[in-house]
């Protein structure tokens, strides 16, 4: 038989839900109103539609949404789209917010209240606002966790301090060894590690980087393709190979 790809076709959210999406965001009626007015704009995409919520009720009027393009895309499938609307969110920010963004961006990986709170001291009123502001997602499983849409990182905006990586990193390090003295959680360690390593090499702490009895370098494979097939600084990204393998002389990617 023929090998036929398989699409998987992604629809908008339906029209008949689109009352109950706007009401998550707790509008007012008059506010309620609007959204559903221009609601046509946002083709169902929930991002798009969240653009929306959030412009009527940050106080956009029926006069400057005429005029703007809140919300809009041209179909469910235009990312270019979706990416510029999170840019305008993401945009109205201040820098202490961007920063956090910023450093959740570099964890990627969806956190729990109490580890959002242990790792960047982001407390309830800021989730909430974060929230509202739609740049922070939250599941709605229990226990609730709280992530970045992937398309944040792909945004325009200055990385966080090198200083701030650090310590987000030392702080992902105290908690790994937590895990394991205290928990004898060795798979949630090491995953835990292998983050906080990247953010130290990518704040260009690489000796601050955790050593584990498994071979885990890809704090340092990731940087070294980009050296290499992106930026081709060919002298830089061999000592970076040297590196590799003095760490894990046998991993199949640094050998390959």
């Amino acid at each position: 038989t023929q090998d036929i790809p398989l699409f998987l076709e992604i629809l908008g959210i339906k029209q008949e839900s689109w009352e109950e999406m706007f009401a998550t965001w707790h509008l007012s009626e008059e506010h309620h109103a609007l959204a559903m007015k221009f609601a046509d704009r946002a083709q169902g995409h929930p991002i798009a539609m969240r653009s929306l919520a959030v412009s009527i009720q940050n106080g956009l009027s029926e006069e400057l949404l005429e005029q703007s393009k809140r919300g809009i895309v041209n179909n469910i499938y235009d990312t270019q789209g979706v990416k510029k609307l999170i840019q305008k969110m993401f945009d109205k920010l201040n820098n202490q917010d961007k920063d956090l963004l910023g450093l959740l961006v570099q964890i990627n990986r969806p956190l729990t209240a109490n580890q959002m709170k242990l790792f960047l001291d982001i407390d309830r009123k800021t989730r909430i606002a974060l929230i509202a502001a739609g740049v922070l997602e939250k599941t709605h499983t229990e226990p609730k966790r709280y992530y970045v849409d992937p398309i944040v990182e792909t945004l325009r905006f200055k990385p966080p301090a090198f200083q701030k990586m650090e310590q987000l990193g030392f702080r992902l390090i105290d908690e790994s060894k937590r895990l394991r003295h205290k928990e004898n959680d060795l798979l949630e360690e090491l995953c835990i590690v292998q983050i906080a390593n990247n953010i130290l090499s990518n704040a260009r702490k690489p000796r601050s980087c955790r050593k584990t009895v498994v071979s885990c370098i890809d704090h340092i494979l990731t940087p070294l393709r980009r050296v290499t097939f992106r930026q081709r600084k060919y002298d830089i990204a061999e000592k970076m190979l040297i590196s590799a393998l003095k760490n894990a002389p046998a991993h199949p990617d640094a050998l390959l």
